[in-house]
């Protein structure tokens, strides 16, 4: 099955969102890699980032190669790293990483005060996703009931809960 093509971004400025298979960036050597490889291979494009145990959120303006193309050395060459520091072998990010287009000035300046540790409320943005973001839930239609001389047995519905998404450190929407 073939994956979606990534949105581009008008702007050329996208939120990334990295995870790891585990917990790789709980220690703060592996944070310091992460952020030199970064800056080796995004450079001014990095405008932001922010680390958790197990991901990694950033904000990426990309080079003239697209954001495929200034990700892929920053992901391999870290990848590289931990295994060599951590003494593992195999994968270090759990699927290819996350973007979304950012399109507005206001909308980045909400991404930078989200990475800087500020509001964590930041405004939606639209994905294929919106249903689950916005917490709500498509019921379906009721069936016609059967035209019958016999009446049909009346069968008790149970009510559905529905538990909302984990939001892992209170994540803004467009993130999810």
């Amino acid at each position: 099955m073939a994956r979606k093509a990534r949105e581009k971004s008008g702007t050329g400025v996208y939120a990334v969102i990295l995870k790891g298979c585990g917990k790789i960036f709980k220690k703060s050597e592996m944070r310091d890699i992460f952020c030199g490889t970064a800056d080796k291979y995004l450079g001014k494009g990095l405008m932001g980032i922010r680390f958790f145990e197990d991901r990694a959120h950033m904000l990426v303006r990309e080079s003239g190669r697209g954001i495929s193309l200034d990700m892929k050395p920053l992901v391999t060459s870290f990848a590289r790293s931990y295994n060599r520091v951590c003494k593992t072998e195999g994968k270090v990010f759990a699927d290819r990483f996350k973007s979304v287009p950012i399109e507005s000035p206001e909308l980045e300046d909400e991404c930078i005060k989200y990475l800087n540790g500020g509001e964590t409320a930041a405004p939606y943005l639209p994905t294929k996703r919106s249903s689950a973001v916005n917490n709500t839930v498509k019921t379906a239609k009721k069936e016609p009931e059967p035209k019958a001389e016999k009446p049909a047995p009346i069968k008790e519905e149970k009510p559905v809960s529905v538990k909302p998404k984990r939001r892992g450190n209170q994540l803004p929407p467009w993130l999810l």
